[in-house]
């Protein structure tokens, strides 16, 4: 079987939960990730169009996986709008910081996110669910 590749694009590259995220994704031998540690400034309305066909360019993912601090929810919303809307078929998973509220989740949901998955991260946790949306594909 061929491995299922993952792009894991780190808007928050400061935190280290795009870091675990890629251990937990790497601990299967059935997923093949790219980790690209980037600024929310590169993905501003004004440069998007740039990045999102360099990811595509770079890699044919089967899953976008994001790594988003809790802290700047709006352009976090904008840009999962415009990714979901670029990309209908290709789901998009969006990871937050543990102290993330309710009403952020709902709203990411709302703007394009297919699932959240709670801290701590485990694979347990992690990898049923990033093989569902994917298999479901």
């Amino acid at each position: 079987m061929s491995s299922i590749e993952i792009f894991l694009l780190d808007l928050n590259p400061s935190a280290v939960l795009g870091e675990q995220f890629k251990q937990v994704l790497m601990s299967s031998s059935f997923f093949f990730v790219r980790h690209s540690k980037q600024s929310l400034e590169e993905w501003l309305p004004s440069c998007f169009e740039t990045s999102f066909s360099g990811i595509l360019s770079q890699a044919d993912p089967d899953l976008i996986i994001m790594v988003l601090s809790h802290f700047v929810a709006d352009e976090y919303r904008q840009l999962l709008e415009k990714m979901s809307k670029k990309s209908i078929i290709l789901p998009i998973m969006a990871v937050f910081e543990s102290t993330s509220s309710l009403d952020t989740m709902i709203l990411m949901l709302r703007s394009g996110s297919i699932i959240f998955i709670p801290s701590p991260l485990t694979a347990q946790k992690v990898l049923p669910v990033v093989w569902r949306l994917v298999a479901n594909q």
